[in-house]
């Protein structure tokens, strides 16, 4: 569309959804995916709650243990 459009119906496609949040193989909506899994293995949302927790403490603590220090680089914002 930045182009602009030629006379006719146009679709606009969110690309964020289409190729990054749409699972490639099944064409079904990750999150949907995410809770057949859950269903699946019987992980309550409490469980996913606290793994989620977990896994965000054990991130920053690797961080601030500099662990990712040469995948992390610096930006100045002006």
């Amino acid at each position: 569309m930045r182009n602009g459009a030629k006379f006719g119906d146009q679709s606009l496609v969110d690309g964020l959804l289409k190729d990054g949040l749409t699972d490639a193989y099944k064409k079904e909506h990750m999150g949907l995916q995410g809770e057949e899994c859950a269903d699946d293995h019987g992980f309550s949302r409490e469980e996913q709650d606290e793994y989620c927790i977990r896994s965000y403490k054990k991130a920053i603590a690797a961080t601030e243990a500099g662990w990712f220090t040469s995948e992390i680089a610096p930006i100045e914002v002006p």
